[in-house]
């Protein structure tokens, strides 16, 4: 769970807390008065924390200091640039974030680069949620829902001379789809399925 607190400097503090234990990350992320947490994740040994001026921070949970930022200038410039959800991939590599005007950016963790910028797919409406499906060298899927109920597959390929992004509707609901997750299954549930003559659900 993350808090943010004003101490007597004006600076900004948040907090993490573990189940067996309390941590808490002094940063200097939060300067200002009306900068404010936005979105949250967690996996492994990162934490990623982004704010409503469209940045994210990184952080690792043993270090009390940032690691970086994480920042496009399209997005700082938008008038609605909170970061409303973020996902990170298996392997740690890549991190996918989802904005309030309906932008999904896919960032290098290690590098700080933003690799793709989508602006086009759910804007202006607000991204809610959002999950990789895969994430491979030149493959990437992505799961994301936005306010509107629109539910999209993204897939980003890589090729030698270009990169092409297509997606795919999934659903329009009308209502908000808050989250999103995807299910895996395991080779003997799979066998299951096939032996009892369920169809498995493919996005």
């Amino acid at each position: 769970s993350f808090s943010q607190n004003q101490n007597y400097n004006d600076d900004f503090t948040f907090s993490a807390l573990q189940f067996k234990q309390k941590t808490v990350l002094n940063s200097r992320f939060f300067t200002r008065k009306d900068l404010l947490i936005t979105s949250i994740c967690a996996k492994d040994n990162l934490i990623f924390v982004g704010n409503n001026l469209g940045r994210i921070g990184i952080f690792t949970k043993e270090k009390e200091i940032q690691q970086k930022t994480l920042e496009h200038q399209d997005i700082s410039l938008s008038e609605k640039k909170s970061v409303v959800c973020m996902s990170i991939s298996k392997d740690n590599s890549l991190l996918v974030s989802g904005y309030l005007n309906g932008f999904v950016a896919l960032w290098e963790v290690d590098t700080g680069k933003c690799r793709y910028l989508i602006k086009d797919i759910h804007a202006p409406n607000c991204i809610i949620s959002l999950k990789f499906i895969k994430a491979e060298k030149k493959l990437f899927e992505i799961v994301s829902s936005d306010v509107k109920g629109i539910v999209n597959k993204i897939t980003i390929s890589e090729g030698f001379f270009k990169s092409s992004i297509n997606f795919n509707r999934i659903l329009d609901n009308k209502n908000p789809i808050f989250i999103v997750e995807i299910m895996e299954y395991s080779e003997q549930e799979i066998a299951n399925f096939q032996k009892k003559k369920i169809q498995i659900p493919v996005i």
